[in-house]
């Protein structure tokens, strides 16, 4: 196959921009009468080339990509969400560029249409799949992600997280041990950084408290592909709780399992929401829809409304005990 059948796509600007459905006609001149084999590199080329890519676009390419290419999926597919965030979004990508020919590894940037100079950073990647549509939130963003990924596992990179691994080798011998590799959840720690710019280890605690809260962060797990389809994807109507109540639909299934001594990213600075009573509220909701059937449930919602009766500080103090984190 020659690249020149390729070109109309390739050479338009509306595409590189935004493509949207009508540029499908011009992806299916990949196909013509080319063998699948064929088929499926060229796919490959416009898909990992520096090309920007609409949501649909993506779609149409990874089914052609499929075609011959089913056993060489990746073991991890890094997902990063962004809108308006190129400063946070350079860092990142930074951080990622020595890891992208790595096949046990893909990266997936979505961007929401941004305004800012994001769309001039992905245009010089390679190796990446960048993403540039239209979604209803971050949550639908990574949903949109998730769904043409094909690693084994998921993990989500914010703009402005950064990996903290040398190889990809340890990751790999990791999830590939008989202990996770069919696991639906595998957690671990995080590096974070506060607003002064200082560090601190964020420890996973017993994911059998994470009713009162979050056990880890979110940049410190992998999720299973097919466990966070299964689970039907971030449930967008439970709205910035989405993750906290897909997290726990998969702990309460308990196949999950923690990975000791193992630090694979840092995360950027990220503020405590002044909205404290209304976040207590919005998980007091993920407890009664997670845990409806659970003989713990009435212990649940008592000490949630003993939170929502105390100031913040102690209210703090008092998740913080359940988490065990002080005594």
């Amino acid at each position: 196959m020659q690249d020149k059948n390729m070109q109309p796509f390739l050479d338009s600007k509306k595409t590189r921009e935004n493509p949207n459905d009508s540029n499908i006609e011009s992806l299916k001149r990949i196909v013509f009468d080319g063998k699948e084999s064929e088929r499926s590199q060229a796919a490959r080329k416009v898909l990992f080339g520096k090309n920007i890519l609409s949501y649909n676009s993506v779609q149409y390419l990874r089914t052609l990509a499929d075609e011959n290419d089913k056993d060489n999926e990746p073991l991890l597919s890094i997902v990063t969400v962004t809108r308006n965030a190129d400063e946070e979004l350079a860092k990142t990508i930074e951080s990622i560029k020595r890891y992208v020919e790595d096949v046990r590894v893909e990266f997936i940037i979505f961007d929401g249409m941004s305004t800012d100079t994001t769309r001039f950073l992905l245009e010089s990647l390679d190796g990446v799949i960048c993403i540039r549509d239209e979604d209803s939130g971050v949550y639908d963003a990574m949903n949109k992600a998730s769904l043409v990924a094909r690693g084994k596992f998921l993990f989500y990179l914010n703009s402005g997280d950064t990996l903290k691994i040398k190889s990809f080798n340890h990751i790999s011998k990791v999830i590939e041990l008989e202990e996770y590799k069919n696991r639906d959840l595998i957690y671990f720690s995080t590096e974070c950084t506060n607003s002064k710019g200082e560090k601190w280890i964020f420890f996973p605690n017993s994911v059998e408290t994470i009713w009162a809260g979050m056990s880890f962060s979110h940049q410190g797990c992998f999720i299973s592909r097919n466990a966070f389809i299964g689970s039907g994807k971030y449930n967008l109507s439970m709205g910035v709780t989405a993750d906290y109540f897909l997290l726990n639909q998969l702990i309460i299934k308990g196949n999950y399992a923690e990975v000791k001594n193992f630090c694979f990213c840092s995360a950027a600075p990220f503020g405590i929401s002044l909205e404290y009573y209304q976040r207590t509220i919005n998980r007091l909701n993920v407890i009664l829809k997670v845990y409806k059937d659970s003989e713990q449930l009435n212990d649940y919602v008592d000490f949630y409304n003993l939170l929502l009766r105390l100031p913040f500080e102690a209210a703090a103090k008092r998740v913080l005990k359940a988490l065990n984190r002080v005594k």
